[in-house]
């Protein structure tokens, strides 16, 4: 069952939500935390995130705002008057940079101290948003102090341990998934599919590279690179998370690799990635013919475990050209490649050319002879 539609209708009829990771923080937890965080204040919710740190390996990252640096959960202050014969008539406040004064002014007569007390009071949440917490007994150590307040409360559990109990009302576990990132990203697209900020879009993109392990792990499936594409489309930094990821390799390969990001195309159904470079993209990155080799070895043997990938780009020779390189593990898509263009096959790769100028015809004649 689809618990997307319940996970998003759950929210909807919610105002005051609590999110609660997992204790042992990750970047990817805390990626898809923050990033759902400040998506569902956007929508008008009273939303609260219980984190202890960020950890190291996000501080690279925006630093996020407003959210409750703490595992105890937030109270409500009480200032009570227990003099019935007084009435209040005027309330006010005055803040200034270092204080915050309350008033209360008596319609007669006059507050005595003895009849004002304080009290702190925990709130309480209408909905529970779990994630990465597999089991109540987790869910308990992430709390602790403050489960006793959640009893009655509905849950929302989300995560993609294949040893989750379904504790929640609602369980949205989906365990083929490499990335609660990306689970959160499609949550929150399911309620507008621009997202808010740029800074949401990049939590989330690095919260998803960090889990595939910058898309390297063999669990890593088509459609999170489609979730990776759209968050850059939506205006993730990736040229901040690449440099990271890759501290040791050229500026002109990261300004390459992410300008390859931000064009790459994907058709899951025929299992094929493809990306085309202007020679505007070169220039503008600074990129040589050796960063693109870089770059082609990352798509084809880091980034995209597609069985097919193909890139093509402009040369600027004069007269000016279209080159372009093909991998598949598909014998007969890489003779349909050599069937119509000049080019050579080595392996599971061909290199050919196109002699025209013109770079919007040669994109569609290289996919209209794949799919002859």
């Amino acid at each position: 069952m689809n618990s997307l539609a319940p996970a998003k209708k759950i929210i909807q009829k919610s105002q005051i939500i609590f999110i609660v990771p997992e204790q042992k923080i990750q970047p990817d937890i805390l990626g898809a935390g923050l990033g759902l965080f400040h998506s569902l204040k956007k929508i008008g919710k009273n939303v609260n995130l219980f984190l202890k740190e960020i950890p190291q390996e996000f501080q690279f990252l925006p630093p996020p705002s407003n959210f409750a640096n703490s595992n105890s959960f937030l109270k409500d202050f009480i200032i009570s008057i227990n003099n019935p014969q007084t009435e209040i008539s005027r309330i006010y406040y005055e803040k200034s940079q270092n204080n915050l004064r309350f008033y209360l002014t008596p319609k007669t007569g006059a507050l005595e101290e003895k009849n004002v007390f304080f009290s702190a009071e925990k709130s309480k949440p209408d909905l529970l948003i779990t994630l990465g917490i597999k089991n109540w007994e987790d869910l308990e150590k992430s709390c602790n102090p403050g489960l006793n307040i959640f009893q009655g409360i509905p849950i929302l559990n989300i995560d993609n341990q294949i040893t989750n109990e379904n504790f929640g009302e609602i369980n949205l576990i989906e365990i083929t998934n490499i990335s609660l990132a990306e689970i959160t990203t499609r949550l929150i697209k399911s309620f507008n599919n621009n997202l808010p900020d740029k800074d949401v879009v990049t939590w989330l993109l690095a919260g998803i590279i960090w889990a595939s392990q910058n898309f390297r792990n063999q669990r890593t499936h088509p459609k999170t690179l489609e979730t990776a594409a759209y968050l850059i489309e939506q205006g993730a930094d990736h040229q901040k998370i690449i440099h990271y990821f890759h501290k040791s390799k050229p500026l002109s390969y990261l300004k390459l690799l992410a300008q390859i990001f931000k064009k790459i195309s994907f058709d899951s159904k025929k299992e094929l990635a493809w990306v085309f470079l202007t020679s505007e993209d070169f220039k503008n990155s600074k990129a040589n013919s050796l960063d693109l080799a870089l770059a082609i070895k990352e798509l084809k043997t880091g980034l995209f475990r597609l069985p097919a990938l193909l890139v093509l780009w402009e040369e600027s020779f004069s007269p000016v050209f279209i080159k372009g390189v093909f991998y598949s593990n598909n014998l007969k898509l890489r003779k349909k490649i050599l069937r119509n263009f000049e080019g050579i096959s080595k392996g599971q790769g061909t290199l050919f050319l196109i002699r025209t100028s013109d770079f919007d015809s040669a994109q569609k004649k290289v996919l209209q002879a794949l799919n002859q």
